[in-house]
């Protein structure tokens, strides 16, 4: 049997997108790379309660606007870091 097919190769995924991340969360940061950007610069406390404020939210529309909120975010440097969407 050939080799691959007992074991394929791992896709890559960055390390920011973990198990308890919700998909539609993670998709819209691929779509952002702002947003993206961002995500990574956080800490790991700030990271959790973005993805436990993006579990509440249902549709396409409304995780497109809260990732571009968080792209927005990062345009001033910091300066609005305690905002917790």
């Amino acid at each position: 049997m050939d080799r691959n097919r007992r074991n394929p190769p791992r896709m890559y995924r960055p390390a920011v997108f973990t198990a308890d991340m919700p998909l539609e969360f993670g998709a819209a940061l691929t779509e952002s790379p702002s947003a993206f950007d961002r995500f990574q610069a956080l800490t790991e406390a700030e990271k959790s309660a973005l993805m436990n404020n993006a579990v509440s939210i249902r549709s396409r529309d409304e995780m497109r606007a809260f990732v571009e909120q968080l792209a927005d975010s990062g345009a001033n440097d910091g300066a609005d870091r305690n905002n917790t969407f």
